[in-house]
């Protein structure tokens, strides 16, 4: 690992020899691992080379020669934001900006680490209230999911209508997440905080994820945060995707499997403190899902203000399957088969509900068939039931004993 003296020594070096500046005229801030979640939001501006505000020039730190400040450095680790930048450079508000990377430090998966010099300090204070603004306006502008440590995507274009799930049980899904994004003048009104925590739950392949695609898809406005708590996090990753939701607001966090964030590095009592604390935030909802509600913590679920919503997202009923069927083979006329086929895939999960159609539509595939029948059906039918049977696990349904005021 690269010792911040020796690079601390580089750049005076660079500042004498390379800049015919005089370091003694600069202040210097050395920006490390724990300070992350503090400098991400200043940083984030320099992660895409088109988007360094403000700066002149930059040093390509192999190499000490000056280049544009919208080079990059390539380095064996990949196109990094590695390098020194100039801000109102030559003037008595310069300011240098100089990324370095910890290589040593791969558990931080790639964070840059920075060293700040300035002379004015209200001007240093002033570029980075401009580069936090210039990178929340820059990822609102993007019609993306934000996903936190991994690469944005494309928000999806999906309807309520593409959601299968009990009538009941989407109603009130619908009614609480409009409710909630068209009530921020009431809450004002009423001095209750305008936040909310919603809570899915349920065996895997149950539209869980699904549900959280159409609710990003129906609030553009909302900018849409995503949270996997199965990749390796700590404190600090909570900390920063909780700083993010709320420069970012409005928005959605989701922290998808909830109960996998918690570990020796992921306390239960930090992230009930950033729950507790969300008061302090304006315009968020939080939307958590868990196949494993029996491993989480029950002051998170049975308490208000942490998640004040805790809905089963279970296997789909009759109902819910037939309409599946209805939509998936609309040309098996039958309507007796039709509901034989929704009596006979009980225990189905919707994964389960859709290989069907999958399965049945290759069978017709391999027999010349420009649609599946009944017979391919039957046989799929056949096929799966036995897999389930086979696979079937003791996923645990802690009805009575989750969510708020449960008896």
């Amino acid at each position: 690992m690269v010792l911040k003296e020796e690079l601390f020594e580089n750049l005076l070096k660079i500042l004498q020899h390379q800049l015919n500046r005089d370091p003694k005229n600069y202040r210097f801030l050395i920006r490390s691992e724990s300070d992350r979640a503090e400098d991400s939001p200043f940083l984030e501006p320099f992660m895409e080379a088109e988007n360094i505000p403000f700066t002149g020039m930059g040093v390509n730190l192999i190499s000490q020669s000056l280049l544009p400040a919208m080079s990059f450095v390539e380095t064996k680790w990949g196109r990094m934001p590695v390098g020194m930048y100039l801000v109102y450079p030559e003037s008595a508000d310069e300011i240098i900006i100089y990324l370095y990377q910890d290589i040593g430090e791969a558990q931080y998966r790639d964070s840059p680490r920075c060293i700040i010099g300035y002379r004015n300090e209200k001007t240093m204070e002033e570029f980075f209230s401009q580069c936090r603004g210039f990178a929340v306006s820059n990822q609102r502008e993007c019609n993306t999911i934000k996903v936190f440590r991994g690469k944005d995507i494309e928000r999806p274009e999906l309807s309520w209508d593409d959601l299968i799930l009990p009538f009941a049980l989407k109603t009130d899904i619908k009614w609480h997440v409009e409710t909630f994004m068209a009530g921020e003048s009431a809450y004002k009104r009423l001095g209750v905080p305008y936040k909310r925590g919603f809570l899915f739950i349920g065996p895997p392949g149950n539209g869980k994820t699904m549900l959280l695609k159409v609710i990003s898809s129906n609030f553009p406005e909302w900018k849409f945060i995503y949270f996997n708590a199965s990749i390796r996090t700590d404190n600090e990753d909570v900390d920063e995707v909780f700083a993010l939701a709320r420069d970012l607001a409005p928005s959605i966090l989701c922290v998808e499997d909830l109960d996998t964030l918690f570990n020796s590095d992921v306390t239960i009592s930090h992230f009930l403190n950033k729950l507790d604390g969300f008061e302090t935030m304006n315009g968020n909802l939080i939307l958590a899902t868990t196949n494993h509600p029996e491993k989480i913590d029950e002051a998170l679920t049975n308490r208000p203000s942490r998640f004040d919503r805790v809905w089963i997202i279970d296997n789909p009923d009759k109902n819910a399957r037939r309409l599946f069927i209805e939509r998936h083979f609309p040309y098996l006329e039958s309507d007796n088969f039709t509901g034989t086929l929704a009596a006979n895939t009980e225990g189905f999960s919707m994964t389960y509900m859709k290989e069907l159609y999958v399965s049945a539509s290759l069978l017709a595939i391999e027999r010349g068939l420009e649609y599946p029948g009944e017979e391919e059906v039957m046989a799929s039918l056949q096929t799966l039931s036995l897999q389930i049977t086979g696979a079937k696990n003791d996923f645990i349904r802690t009805v009575k004993t989750i969510g708020f005021a449960a008896g």
